[in-house]
């Protein structure tokens, strides 16, 4: 049977209620922030902190560990990121984050964190056809 993304973010909210994910220092560390990008922490650091706590809260599969990472990484970052799926190995997650890092560093370097975040094109001008 096949479990949706949806029912592993379930499972880690099981786990967390239970007790199971740290808290203190470390807790802080299992998200991925502007000042994370700041200073140029790893994300394969990040990713393999996420999946060792993940581990420890019996989240064994690979796609409720990269899920949890995805899901704690700064909500301007992850659209960036391309959601991992069943087909999402560990090694393309953290690929993936890495090709995204160094530019992560020096917009948050320059103070440009608002570049972080997508625009889109907004256009007052549209006219409908009678």
């Amino acid at each position: 049977m096949r479990r949706s993304i949806r029912s592993c973010e379930i499972d880690f909210r099981k786990a967390q209620i239970l007790g199971a994910f740290p808290r203190g220092p470390d807790y802080l560390h299992n998200f991925y922030s502007h000042e994370d990008c700041r200073n140029n922490r790893s994300t394969a650091a990040y990713v393999q902190q996420v999946i060792r706590h993940a581990r420890a809260a019996a989240l064994d599969k690979p796609i409720q560990q990269l899920s949890y990472a995805y899901n704690n990484l700064d909500a301007t970052l992850r659209p960036f990121v391309d959601r991992p799926t069943e087909q999402t190995t560990v090694r393309l997650f953290i690929e993936q984050l890495d090709a995204k890092r160094e530019a992560w560093h020096e917009m948050a370097k320059a103070g440009r964190s608002s570049s972080l975040i997508p625009r889109q094109d907004l256009r007052t001008d549209i006219r409908y056809k009678d």
